[in-house]
């Protein structure tokens, strides 16, 4: 095979891998950009402590942090 043929197949090879990079960065970057601003984040109530804000209305987070012992057993043996 000639050198110019080798050069024109690597130059295919990496334009194969270039073009759909940039097209998902171009999708990436225009979804970000016109995308609606997503509002505040959850914040901490500043009168109450046991309560949060969210969209600017007191809100109460319950939640669960006991693992049963079944499951905690299941990890340790």
């Amino acid at each position: 095979m000639s050198p110019q043929l080798i050069t024109s197949l690597e130059k295919r090879d990496v334009m194969t891998k270039t073009i759909p990079t940039l097209g998902f960065l171009l999708v990436v970057i225009a979804a970000r950009t016109f995308a609606e601003p997503l509002g505040e984040p959850i914040k901490p109530h500043p009168d109450k402590p046991h309560y949060y804000l969210f969209n600017g209305h007191p809100t109460i987070l319950i939640t669960s942090a006991e693992i049963s012992p079944c499951a905690s057993n299941a990890f340790t043996e």
